[in-house]
């Protein structure tokens, strides 16, 4: 009972801490991954805080660059560059970008293997196809991306300009409008100068243009990191009425087991043990179930934290990293130190007490 005792609450501790930790740092580097402090989109478009952290498409809604030039001509605009989302086929999005001025695919390619032309595509690194058709138009890889843990790995990268053509040609005219076919796309992904306040940009872009809307990267963390916020702070309040009920039975179960040995630690102090070798030998017991008690809680953790980082992953919108090996080492590192450290304040005053006992009393009386 005791072992259990010790198994479930810091289990939980662990698990909930380190799942916690790797979505949060999933967030984190899928923000860094992403290269751009904000995107601009269409005014009216829809948009997923998660799909702008990890994902090509933000919006459906088409704008064009005379949308996006007042905007675009500020001082604190470092560089930008154009996406423009074509269509979903087979689960793949399919994306065309501005080669020449892109700075959120090309940093992910090593080796391009061609020129990327108008019939060539980048694929993320989960697509294995070297070829590739969508309107009836084929497309060969050139190369493929190293492997980002966020959606792009799934994501097919088509030059912008055969993208537009595929929508002029196959898109009806209800889907574009009036726009110029040749001119629309749906994303700009802007990076600031260094000294440039996001928040203040942001908030001049829309307050000065009516078709178009940016969206700010750190907003967008903070979004999902505030909802993450959320959950700790219920799951953590949860577990400090857990550990002040583990303490509470730990102690009884600790003064029952000392108290069943009474008589046991009488004759030995009748014989000349000292109280030092008598605290010694119950203090290593207390010591000996910790670290075996954190050894399976930490196996435990190890093999449930994969499953469980995923499922919040998920939950949260997150994109999944996956669990870095450091995390299992702290982990089993620190499992063992803290079954133990609850172990001595929970057995602290039953061994205490144990200890001063005069011989007489502990053989003669029926309590501690």
């Amino acid at each position: 009972m005791t072992v259990l005792i010790f198994i479930i609450t810091t289990t939980t501790l662990f698990l909930s801490s380190a799942s916690f930790y790797v979505v949060e740092d999933g967030v984190l580097k899928s923000s860094q991954k992403l290269g751009a402090d904000l995107i601009i989109i269409a005014e009216n478009g829809e948009f997923d805080n998660s799909e702008f952290l990890h994902y090509a498409k933000p919006t459906t809604r088409y704008i064009t660059p005379k949308d996006v030039a007042k905007a675009l001509s500020y001082e604190e605009v470092e560089q930008y560059s154009y996406q423009c989302f074509l269509t979903e086929t087979s689960g793949k999005a399919v994306v065309g970008i501005d080669f020449e001025t892109d700075f959120t695919v090309k940093p992910w390619i090593g080796t391009m293997t061609g020129d990327f032309k108008a019939s060539s595509f980048i694929s993320g690194s989960d697509i294995s196809a070297d070829k590739f058709s969508v309107y009836g138009k084929n497309f060969s890889k050139v190369a493929t991306m190293a492997y980002t843990s966020s959606s792009f790995d799934n994501v097919v990268f088509i030059d912008i300009n055969s993208a537009r053509k595929l929508i002029k040609d196959n898109f009806k005219k209800s889907q574009i409008r009036k726009l110029n076919p040749s001119e629309m796309m749906t994303t700009v992904f802007v990076k600031l100068k260094s000294d440039a306040s996001i928040t203040n940009f942001v908030d001049k872009v829309n307050a000065n243009n009516d078709r178009i809307r940016a969206v700010a990267k750190v907003g967008s963390i903070q979004k999902v990191d505030d909802t993450i916020y959320g959950a700790k702070i219920v799951v953590y309040f949860l577990f400090f009425f857990l550990l002040i009920n583990s303490m509470l039975s730990l102690f009884g179960r600790y003064r029952s087991i000392f108290s069943h040995r009474k008589k046991e630690i009488g004759y030995l102090k009748s014989v000349g043990i000292s109280n030092a070798v008598v605290f010694s030998s119950m203090l290593c017991e207390v010591l000996l179930l910790g670290i075996f008690s954190g050894i399976i809680s930490g196996l435990i953790t190890v093999f449930l934290l994969p499953a469980s980082s995923s499922f919040l992953s998920y939950y949260f919108g997150a994109s999944s990293q996956g669990v870095d090996y450091t995390v299992y080492f702290m982990v089993l590192l620190f499992s063992p130190l803290f079954t133990v450290l609850l172990g001595l304040i929970s057995a602290a005053h039953p061994i205490i007490k144990a200890t001063v006992m005069e011989p007489i009393s502990a053989i003669a009386r029926g309590e501690l």
